[in-house]
């Protein structure tokens, strides 16, 4: 089952065993890393957390003013489908939390405005929020 924004709303708190519950996951640890590539949906999520608990990778993201900067996986294994997503029709959704405890508020679709990619650590991107 294709993976579906249409029900969410931008600004709303949700779970992920809220949107595991509406996207029809047997489990909300389908959706449990910060970059989610669902099957059947021209999408990528990111899930992205502000302050890390300790056993977390630490990587330096925040929201500011609208902006996104975000640093990729460790592994960098999206960081080419996240850089021509736009090319190939996908769009990247954004739900964002400041500390682990709190459910991530949903902002939408995301733009990729600018990225410096790494080898020897995460890539680094910077992303327009609110464009649609």
């Amino acid at each position: 089952m294709p993976v579906s924004f249409a029900q969410l709303c931008i600004g709303k708190a949700y779970t992920r065993k809220d949107l595991a519950d509406l996207w029809g996951y047997a489990s909300y640890h389908a959706i449990g890393r910060g970059v989610v590539t669902p099957s059947g949906t021209p999408c990528i999520i990111l899930f992205v957390q502000r302050e890390k608990r300790s056993t977390d990778a630490q990587y330096e993201d925040r929201l500011v003013d609208g902006v996104l900067h975000w640093e990729g996986e460790e592994g960098h294994g999206n960081d080419i489908r996240i850089l021509a997503a736009q090319q190939m029709g996908e769009e990247i959704h954004l739900f964002y939390r400041d500390l682990h405890i709190q459910p991530f508020t949903y902002h939408g679709r995301i733009q990729l405005t600018s990225h410096r990619m790494m080898t020897d650590r995460p890539s680094q991107f910077t992303f327009r929020v609110g464009c649609a």
